[in-house]
């Protein structure tokens, strides 16, 4: 199943089209300077952005184990200006005790991070606060804007086909004195829309402590979009699931 409309930066983007011809491959395909190439690719997801701005409604859903916690609805912003973009996710309350949490991405490639937590003035973060959670679950901001995109080493491993996609996969390395639970990253890139397959992320010890898959799709004017993601936390094996209703928009 080739993916015509795909998820950005793990950001709803309903606007996304593939930019090239479908890409196959028999086996995997290594090439011969992984930095070099590795760099390139990134470049190219960095360069990617909405061509509109839209609003969708969602709904995230956390579990421990199989134990359903909670949901609660949320609303995603996605902004398109002539010097970047934001995708604000937006935890609804009772006028300014709604929560905003806000991925900024310039057009350099560049990414910052903002919160404005009910009648507070919104706050850019810094260091390890990239790392708050969404409404309280296994998504942060610092997972959501692909922070580890702009770690220094970055390697292609090899192109391969990954969940029946032909992929670009990708090694992320933090840099010393990274302050995330993470400090290196595998993700699986559709080399036809630059869209994560699956991204998984280790601690210092080589053990899997994050895996982000998109995993359920909704064909829509014969396109497929996105409807749901999910994230994986380990050891403590907890879930969270966002939802999204890829046919309605908020007003």
């Amino acid at each position: 199943m080739k993916l015509f409309l795909w998820l950005l930066s793990l950001q709803v983007v309903v606007g996304l089209t593939a930019a090239g011809a479908n890409q196959t491959f028999s086996g995997p395909i290594v090439p011969a300077n992984p930095e070099a190439a590795g760099e390139e690719l990134v470049a190219k997801l960095l360069s990617l952005r909405p061509t509109e701005s839209m609003t969708n409604r969602a709904t995230l859903t956390t579990y421990s184990n199989r134990t359903k916690l909670g949901s609660i609805p949320l609303i995603i912003e996605v902004t398109a200006g002539e010097t970047g973009w934001t995708t604000t996710y937006v935890e609804p309350g009772q006028g300014s005790a709604a929560e905003r949490l806000t991925v900024a991405k310039a057009n350099d490639g560049s990414t910052t991070y903002h919160a404005k937590r009910h009648d507070e003035p919104q706050k850019t973060l810094s260091g390890g606060e990239a790392f708050t959670p969404i409404a309280g679950s296994d998504f942060t901001l610092a997972d959501v804007g692909m922070e580890f995109l702009h770690w220094p080493t970055q390697r292609l491993l090899k192109k391969e086909v990954r969940r029946t996609q032909s992929c670009d996969k990708l090694e992320s390395i933090a840099p010393h004195g990274w302050p995330g639970d993470y400090v290196r990253v595998l993700s699986w890139f559709d080399v036809d829309t630059g869209g994560p397959v699956v991204v998984e992320a280790y601690n210092g010890k080589g053990k899997l402590v994050k895996e982000f898959r998109p995993t359920k799709f909704e064909k829509v004017d014969g396109q497929y979009r996105v409807e749901e993601i999910e994230m994986n936390t380990f050891p403590a094996k907890t879930r969270s699931i966002i939802r999204f209703d890829v046919k309605a928009s908020a007003p």
